[in-house]
């Protein structure tokens, strides 16, 4: 498990905090993952889908072991940026003139990640901000 056990002090609960994030640890040289990777099994595939809060609109999030470029990388966390910051929680959709562009890279991206992936790792996507109603 990530992170460290932290208690409050005072009621005696514990909570689990992860470790400290570190923004698009791609472009660090000297960063390793701090977690066991282990139980990824590439067989399963990788879902391209946006989420709340994730860096990455990828799932699980294991970059690290799916051998994709550095560039693709902040392309997929910018997308990810647009996401949360635009897409409205209440009414279900984007302002039509960032939905329109946001859809067009989001194919975009679908490819270049099936294009960069390896040929065993299956894609799963799911853009269901395009299709809520």
């Amino acid at each position: 498990m990530d992170g460290r056990p932290t208690n409050n002090g005072s009621t005696g609960w514990f909570a689990y905090a992860p470790e400290p994030r570190v923004p698009r640890a791609w472009r660090v040289e000297d960063w390793k993952p701090t977690e066991d990777d282990d139980w990824f099994n590439e067989s399963i595939g990788v879902l391209f889908r946006p989420e709340y809060g994730s860096e990455l609109p990828l799932h699980p999030d294991v970059w690290w072991r799916l051998g994709l470029s550095p560039d693709l990388l902040d392309d997929l966390a910018d997308w990810q940026a647009v996401f949360d910051h635009n897409f409205d929680p209440v009414d279900g959709g984007f302002p039509t003139k960032i939905k329109d562009e946001w859809s067009r890279q989001g194919a975009q991206l679908e490819q270049r990640l099936r294009h960069e992936l390896a040929d065993h790792i299956k894609l799963f996507v799911d853009l269901w901000p395009l299709t809520a109603t």
